[in-house]
């Protein structure tokens, strides 16, 4: 649209200045502008909304590798606290059972105090 205001500008003055005529400049420019208007509202249109579809799946890409990130952190972290719970009940001079929905049996074959 700048493209287009500055280009009909530029021819308007340089009619006005080979005519002589400053208002003939001015027709020519506004001439030219209206012109080439609805061209460059199609195009803006066009260009625009492609681009427009683009960087909305682009963003929705991004946020939900940025959600499978987060989710894979948080579940390292809770299998790292299950590991150590794990761990540390095994650790203890009495025995402690721990009941997983996970189906991961932990066998201690030590023997009790």
């Amino acid at each position: 649209m700048i493209i287009l205001l500055s280009l009909s500008a530029l021819i308007g003055l340089i009619v006005s200045g080979v005519s002589g005529f400053p208002v003939l400049g001015w027709i020519v420019g506004g001439l030219i502008f209206i012109v080439g208007l609805p061209g460059v509202i199609i195009d803006l249109f066009v260009h625009g909304h492609v681009s427009y579809s683009q960087d909305r799946a682009d963003d929705r890409q991004i946020m939900a590798d940025i959600n499978a990130d987060i989710r894979a952190d948080e579940h390292e972290y809770r299998e790292d606290m299950r590991a150590k719970k794990i761990s540390s009940a095994s650790r203890r001079s009495k025995r402690q059972i721990i009941h997983d929905n996970r189906q991961i049996h932990y066998h201690d074959n030590r023997k009790s105090k």
